[in-house]
Protein backbone atom coordinates (compact mmCIF):
# COMPACT_ATOMS: atom_id res chain seq x y z
CA UNK A 1 0.00 0.00 0.00
CA UNK A 2 2.26 1.96 0.88
CA UNK A 3 4.76 1.21 -2.26
CA UNK A 4 1.64 1.79 -4.11
CA UNK A 5 1.82 5.61 -3.35
CA UNK A 6 5.38 6.38 -2.81
CA UNK A 7 5.88 7.82 -6.16
CA UNK A 8 2.67 10.68 -5.29
CA UNK A 9 3.66 11.14 -2.26
CA UNK A 10 7.64 12.17 -3.52
CA UNK A 11 6.25 14.14 -6.18
CA UNK A 12 4.32 16.07 -3.53
CA UNK A 13 7.18 17.05 -1.29
CA UNK A 14 9.59 17.96 -4.57
CA UNK A 15 6.80 20.38 -5.31
CA UNK A 16 6.70 21.61 -1.61
CA UNK A 17 10.60 21.86 -1.77
CA UNK A 18 10.80 23.99 -4.79
CA UNK A 19 7.96 26.42 -3.70
CA UNK A 20 9.91 26.92 -0.20
CA UNK A 21 12.90 27.23 -2.42
CA UNK A 22 11.77 29.76 -4.46
CA UNK A 23 10.14 31.99 -1.40
CA UNK A 24 13.54 31.68 0.29
CA UNK A 25 15.65 32.93 -2.48
CA UNK A 26 13.12 36.02 -3.70
CA UNK A 27 15.27 38.77 -4.57
CA UNK A 28 12.76 41.23 -3.01
CA UNK A 29 12.37 39.28 0.26
CA UNK A 30 15.58 38.03 0.48
CA UNK A 31 18.06 40.13 -0.36
CA UNK A 32 21.60 37.97 -1.78
CA UNK A 33 24.07 40.41 -0.95
CA UNK A 34 25.05 43.08 1.61
CA UNK A 35 28.00 45.54 0.43
CA UNK A 36 29.47 46.98 3.41
CA UNK A 37 32.43 49.23 3.74
CA UNK A 38 35.06 47.60 6.24
CA UNK A 39 37.40 50.74 5.84
CA UNK A 40 37.86 53.85 4.17
CA UNK A 41 41.33 55.89 4.27
CA UNK A 42 43.67 58.23 2.65
CA UNK A 43 45.04 56.54 -0.21
CA UNK A 44 48.91 57.46 0.85
CA UNK A 45 48.40 56.54 4.23
CA UNK A 46 50.46 54.36 6.58
CA UNK A 47 50.81 53.39 10.10
CA UNK A 48 48.79 55.68 12.44
CA UNK A 49 47.89 58.41 9.53
CA UNK A 50 45.31 55.94 8.00
CA UNK A 51 43.64 56.70 11.23
CA UNK A 52 43.58 60.32 10.96
CA UNK A 53 41.57 62.58 8.63
CA UNK A 54 42.42 63.02 5.57
CA UNK A 55 44.56 66.29 4.70
CA UNK A 56 43.56 68.14 1.53
CA UNK A 57 46.40 70.30 0.30
CA UNK A 58 44.53 73.21 -2.11
CA UNK A 59 47.57 74.51 -3.43
CA UNK A 60 51.51 73.63 -3.82
CA UNK A 61 53.78 76.11 -4.10
CA UNK A 62 55.95 74.19 -6.95
CA UNK A 63 59.77 73.98 -6.97
CA UNK A 64 60.47 77.55 -5.86
CA UNK A 65 58.07 77.03 -2.72
CA UNK A 66 56.07 80.57 -3.63
CA UNK A 67 52.57 80.66 -3.83
CA UNK A 68 50.47 81.87 -6.68
CA UNK A 69 53.71 81.86 -9.54
CA UNK A 70 53.45 79.72 -12.64
CA UNK A 71 54.90 76.43 -10.94
CA UNK A 72 52.03 76.16 -8.51
CA UNK A 73 49.99 73.07 -8.63
CA UNK A 74 47.15 70.99 -7.46
CA UNK A 75 46.82 67.78 -7.02
CA UNK A 76 43.58 65.60 -6.78
CA UNK A 77 42.73 63.22 -2.79
CA UNK A 78 42.22 60.08 -3.33
CA UNK A 79 41.00 57.73 -0.86
CA UNK A 80 41.40 53.78 -0.40
CA UNK A 81 38.14 52.07 0.11
CA UNK A 82 37.75 48.51 1.17
CA UNK A 83 34.23 46.47 0.87
CA UNK A 84 32.99 43.60 1.59
CA UNK A 85 30.50 41.39 -0.24
CA UNK A 86 28.22 39.66 2.91
CA UNK A 87 25.69 36.92 1.88
CA UNK A 88 22.60 37.71 3.53
CA UNK A 89 22.12 34.49 5.04
CA UNK A 90 24.39 31.58 5.60
CA UNK A 91 21.56 28.91 4.59
CA UNK A 92 22.34 29.85 1.31
CA UNK A 93 25.69 28.16 0.91
CA UNK A 94 27.50 30.60 -0.73
CA UNK A 95 30.99 29.77 -1.71
CA UNK A 96 33.08 32.45 -1.80
CA UNK A 97 34.68 33.10 -5.54
CA UNK A 98 31.22 31.96 -6.71
CA UNK A 99 29.14 33.81 -8.96
CA UNK A 100 26.30 33.49 -7.37
CA UNK A 101 26.07 36.85 -5.38
CA UNK A 102 28.59 38.69 -7.23
CA UNK A 103 28.56 42.32 -6.93
CA UNK A 104 29.64 44.52 -10.23
CA UNK A 105 30.62 47.73 -8.68
CA UNK A 106 30.02 50.26 -11.51
CA UNK A 107 29.88 53.86 -10.02
CA UNK A 108 30.32 56.21 -7.21
CA UNK A 109 29.58 59.46 -5.85
CA UNK A 110 31.12 61.51 -3.16
CA UNK A 111 28.91 64.71 -1.08
CA UNK A 112 30.52 67.05 1.39
CA UNK A 113 28.79 68.31 4.38
CA UNK A 114 30.73 71.09 5.93
CA UNK A 115 28.91 73.54 7.90
CA UNK A 116 27.64 77.26 6.43
CA UNK A 117 30.24 75.87 3.18
CA UNK A 118 29.04 74.33 -0.42
CA UNK A 119 31.36 71.89 -2.15
CA UNK A 120 30.18 70.69 -5.59
CA UNK A 121 29.64 67.17 -5.09
CA UNK A 122 31.57 64.41 -7.56
CA UNK A 123 30.17 61.34 -9.61
CA UNK A 124 32.37 59.07 -11.01
CA UNK A 125 32.75 55.29 -13.31
CA UNK A 126 33.85 51.97 -11.24
CA UNK A 127 33.99 48.96 -12.35
CA UNK A 128 35.12 46.22 -9.74
CA UNK A 129 33.74 42.94 -9.24
CA UNK A 130 33.34 41.75 -5.13
CA UNK A 131 32.75 38.22 -5.07
CA UNK A 132 30.27 36.73 -2.25
CA UNK A 133 32.08 36.28 1.05
CA UNK A 134 34.91 38.07 -0.24
CA UNK A 135 36.46 42.30 0.07
CA UNK A 136 38.06 44.03 -2.95
CA UNK A 137 40.30 47.50 -1.96
CA UNK A 138 39.74 50.25 -4.65
CA UNK A 139 41.07 53.31 -4.43
CA UNK A 140 38.68 56.39 -5.79
CA UNK A 141 39.28 60.75 -6.17
CA UNK A 142 37.65 61.90 -3.63
CA UNK A 143 38.48 65.74 -4.25
CA UNK A 144 39.11 67.04 -7.68
CA UNK A 145 41.97 69.54 -8.79
CA UNK A 146 38.83 71.25 -10.10
CA UNK A 147 37.23 71.64 -6.73
CA UNK A 148 40.18 73.10 -5.08
CA UNK A 149 40.18 76.55 -8.04
CA UNK A 150 36.91 77.50 -6.81
CA UNK A 151 35.71 79.18 -3.80
CA UNK A 152 35.21 77.74 -0.98
CA UNK A 153 38.73 75.91 -1.16
CA UNK A 154 40.23 78.38 -3.78
CA UNK A 155 40.28 81.14 -0.83
CA UNK A 156 42.16 78.78 1.63
CA UNK A 157 45.47 79.39 -0.03
CA UNK A 158 46.62 82.72 1.88
CA UNK A 159 45.32 80.85 5.12
CA UNK A 160 42.27 79.07 6.91
CA UNK A 161 40.96 75.70 7.42
CA UNK A 162 37.54 74.09 6.53
CA UNK A 163 36.64 70.60 8.37
CA UNK A 164 33.74 68.51 7.03
CA UNK A 165 32.66 64.99 6.63
CA UNK A 166 32.78 63.50 2.54
CA UNK A 167 30.42 60.80 2.20
CA UNK A 168 30.82 58.33 -0.59
CA UNK A 169 28.25 55.90 -2.21
CA UNK A 170 29.29 52.68 -3.92
CA UNK A 171 26.90 51.94 -6.93
CA UNK A 172 26.63 48.48 -8.33
CA UNK A 173 24.72 45.51 -9.77
CA UNK A 174 24.22 42.10 -7.73
CA UNK A 175 24.93 39.60 -10.73
CA UNK A 176 22.72 36.86 -10.37
CA UNK A 177 19.55 38.78 -9.28
CA UNK A 178 20.03 42.08 -11.03
CA UNK A 179 19.23 43.74 -8.14
CA UNK A 180 20.83 47.19 -7.51
CA UNK A 181 23.08 47.46 -4.34
CA UNK A 182 24.74 50.39 -2.74
CA UNK A 183 26.97 51.35 0.45
CA UNK A 184 27.68 54.22 2.15
CA UNK A 185 30.74 55.53 4.32
CA UNK A 186 32.16 58.53 5.16
CA UNK A 187 35.73 59.96 5.66
CA UNK A 188 36.53 62.94 7.79
CA UNK A 189 38.23 66.10 5.87
CA UNK A 190 40.39 68.66 6.35
CA UNK A 191 40.88 71.32 3.68
CA UNK A 192 43.90 73.88 4.05
CA UNK A 193 46.94 75.18 2.14
CA UNK A 194 49.36 73.02 4.35
CA UNK A 195 52.84 73.13 4.48
CA UNK A 196 54.60 71.60 1.66
CA UNK A 197 56.84 68.72 1.77
CA UNK A 198 60.52 68.44 0.44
Amino acid sequence: MIQRHAPAILGCALLALAALVAGGCDAVDQPRSSLVVTEIVPATATGSLATSPLRSDVRHAGEDGVLMTADDAVFEDEVRITVENRPASAQLGLAPGGPFGSVTLNAYRVEFEITGEQIDSLEGALHAVVPSGESVSLVVVLVTGAAKLEPPLSSLILGGELQGDARVTLYGVEQTSGDEIAAEAAIRVHFANWADED
